[in-house]
């Protein structure tokens, strides 16, 4: 009787245990979700779109990146349409861009202005938390769909959730993705996957995760501080030619 009333405390602790550490990757995967929402409705901001331009640029900059993934690996279909936990991230994209434009909207009616610093500068942090969080949580996503035997495919889709979004946002305001152009933007995205899959073979996958998505948020807000960019041609002169094929 005090072996099973043991057995009955030590699934009672075990069950609590993968209750937190669900609930604490859930709250890592909102923070993410609230990072690139920032971003997203930043972006449609300084870009000048309305609401809807707002809310459009938010939702896919929180959920470009996990509906990519979800296509690579065969998830059909997709979370962000049939996951009840999804459907929390797309409440909490579409509030957290509500908040931002009615924000910026008030200010701009008190005549205040948000300086094009501090307005990239929050852009480009909560991009980096972003791309941090999704980037693990794609692997672990891939990892957890049985391809953990493909290394490849695993940092694929890890660089791939977590980058998708933003370029799904910077070619919807116009852009040139940032992953093509600035602050290491991938670098720090495809180190932090690697570190990850590595990190899981020597401690818990909540301690990887921590470790992992720190790692990457580091990497990318040391780059946009010190501006760090790999090489890249900019005194490229273009022959008229050239200019005449263009047009």
């Amino acid at each position: 009787q005090n072996f099973n009333l043991f057995q009955i405390f030590s699934h009672s602790l075990k069950f609590k245990g993968n209750i937190m550490v669900k609930t604490i990757f859930f709250i890592i995967e909102l923070i993410g979700v609230v990072a690139f929402a920032v971003s997203g409705a930043m972006k449609a901001i300084i870009k000048k779109l309305d609401i809807l331009g707002v809310l459009v640029l938010a939702m896919f900059t929180a959920l470009g990146g996990g509906l990519m993934r979800d296509i690579i690996l065969g998830i059909n279909p997709p979370n962000m349409f049939v996951n009840q936990e999804y459907y929390w991230f797309e409440l909490t994209d579409i509030l957290v861009a509500v908040i931002i434009f009615v924000w910026v909207y008030i200010r701009a009616k008190k005549g205040k202005k948000i300086s094009d610093v501090n307005s990239n500068f929050l852009l480009n942090v909560t991009d980096a938390v972003g791309v941090a969080v999704f980037c693990v949580f794609g692997t672990k996503i891939a990892i957890e769909q049985g391809f953990s035997d493909k290394p490849v495919l695993l940092v694929f889709v890890g660089v791939i959730s977590g980058v998708g979004g933003g370029m799904l946002r910077d070619i919807l305001a116009g852009e040139i993705p940032a992953i093509l152009r600035k602050y290491v933007y991938a670098l720090p995205a495809f180190c932090g996957v690697i570190l990850y899959i590595l990190l899981l073979k020597i401690m818990p996958d909540l301690l990887a995760v921590i470790i992992s998505v720190s790692f990457i948020t580091a990497f990318r807000t040391l780059a946009i501080i010190f501006k760090w960019n790999l090489p890249s041609i900019k005194n490229l002169e273009i022959s008229e030619e050239q200019k005449t094929d263009k047009k």
